[in-house]
């Protein structure tokens, strides 16, 4: 076995730091675990990491501090590129360098199968997505992905525009039309197909774009629309032109912007489940050319990592706080964990960590 380093907190001492708030200086981290190499994914009780060279992935079990070997390339010219835990198991890609082949396989209790020969570019739930198919990890079975503009949420479903239609398909079902563009006298306007654009799910709300003319066709504007759980359609914003990326959802949390016209700014809101907008930052400065604020990512306790003027910042839902971390935000995590009590009932605890190579770290917002 690969000679490694494991830094380990005292388990009551871990338990007191998840479930006990501490007031903080942002800054201010502790180190959980650390291992010769690089953690590649983690969640409440395991962790998979890459040893130094790639070749080796480990899952490390947080309860017992047991490990397994999930793959070795010792002796052959691939690497790991790439792994995710799942709910019972470990999606990775390994790849080979000279041919620059790649193959991704699922592993579970010692065994290993091969899902596709190309690289995941996401898992979500129980899928794996490629670039032009989306696999059940549990069954294997593969679905065609539908046209560039598509999302797959966790449960499987599939959501999709063909600029005309909005779609749903689910697992085994046929697609299911949601939405159509809106009626108009013409279909492009200076050479721009007026439509629907890139949907985005996760399983709970689905919001897409639309590009359109209003006011008697004096003004093309991009809406943002929401589809809601009950199939309610919301308009969230329209605005002059659209931000790199502009709206996100995560857990039924939807982060969006909007530019608002009275006090010529725009504004990144985040929508609770319940359907409450709270605007958590305004741009004030701006261009026709450049629009420089830009959402990144959606966390699943309604926090949102988000881009203005090339400086990154993420606003700390729980906290009701922002704070920069330009240049160190992918290192940012949000996990929820699950602790049971009395009479079978269940207790959430959100707990922000930080992933440095192989350093696991709990992050004190």
């Amino acid at each position: 076995m690969m000679k490694r380093r494991l830094v380990l907190l005292a388990a009551g001492l871990m338990l007191f730091m998840l479930v006990l708030p501490v007031q903080a200086n942002a800054a201010s981290k502790q180190l959980l675990y650390q291992f010769d190499g690089a953690i590649s994914d983690f969640d409440q009780t395991r962790i998979v990491w890459k040893a130094t060279g790639n070749k080796v992935l480990w899952l490390y079990n947080r309860t017992n501090k047991s490990e397994a070997k999930v793959y070795d390339a010792a002796g052959t010219d691939a690497v790991v590129s790439q792994a995710k835990l799942t709910a019972e198991g470990v999606v990775y890609t390994f790849t080979d360098p000279k041919s620059r082949k790649a193959v991704t396989e699922y592993w579970k209790d010692g065994e290993a199968r091969q899902l596709a020969d190309a690289s995941f570019t996401a898992i979500k739930g129980n899928y794996a997505l490629f670039a032009d198919r989306v696999v059940d990890i549990a069954t294997g079975q593969s679905r065609p992905l539908g046209p560039s503009d598509t999302d797959v949420s966790p449960d499987g479903a599939i959501v999709y525009s063909t600029i005309g239609d909005l779609y749903e398909q689910l697992p085994g079902g046929t697609p299911t039309k949601l939405a159509s563009r809106s009626p108009s006298l013409v279909s492009q306007w200076y050479h721009a197909n007026l439509g629907l654009y890139q949907p985005v799910t996760d399983g709970t709300n689905i919001v897409f774009r639309e590009l359109m003319l209003i006011d008697n066709y004096r003004y093309l504007k991009w809406v943002t629309r929401l589809i809601g759980p009950d199939g309610k359609r919301t308009t969230l914003a329209i605005n002059p032109w659209p931000a790199a990326v502009d709206y996100d959802v995560n857990n039924g949390w939807i982060a969006y912007t909007k530019y608002e016209k009275d006090k010529d700014s725009w504004i990144l809101y985040v929508r609770s489940p319940e359907g409450v907008d709270k605007p958590v930052f305004a741009a004030t400065w701006w261009s026709p050319t450049d629009l420089p604020l830009s959402i990144d990512k959606t966390w699943p306790d309604g926090s949102v990592t988000y881009t203005y003027n090339r400086h990154t910042y993420i606003y700390f839902k729980q906290a009701d706080k922002i704070i920069e971390v330009t240049g160190v935000w992918s290192q940012f995590q949000y996990r929820e964990h699950v602790f049971g009590g009395p009479n079978e009932t269940q207790y959430r605890y959100g707990v922000w960590y930080r992933l440095a190579g192989g350093s696991l770290f709990e992050s004190r917002v």
